[in-house]
């Protein structure tokens, strides 16, 4: 493979930032879905951004591991995301708006 093969997603990504406006309306978008979110949907997101477990989680709650992992898929579904990882990204985005 020469120097310069395979190089063609590192200049996608150096792209330019998106503008502010682009940021705002991104940010504001991410606070529409989780405000979308049922109070123990926003418990769950709470938890997983601070980096708790499943079985942590549920036992903290109260509830099953299950019950844990069936409101995780909820969320992720409701915040159209695919994982826990892209929700806790949504959610910084969310607090982080440009003015």
């Amino acid at each position: 493979m020469g120097n310069h093969e395979g190089m063609g997603g590192i200049a996608e990504a150096s792209a330019a930032p998106p503008s502010p406006l682009q940021g705002r309306v991104e940010a504001l978008d991410a606070a529409d879905r989780i405000a979308s979110l049922s109070p123990r949907e926003r418990q769950m997101l709470s938890a997983l951004m601070e980096g708790h477990a499943s079985k942590v989680i549920a036992f903290e709650l109260g509830i099953s591991v299950r019950t844990v992992e069936l409101h995780r898929a909820h969320l992720l579904d409701r915040l159209k995301v695919c994982t826990t990882a892209e929700a806790v990204l949504l959610t910084l985005r969310s607090l982080i708006a440009p003015a």
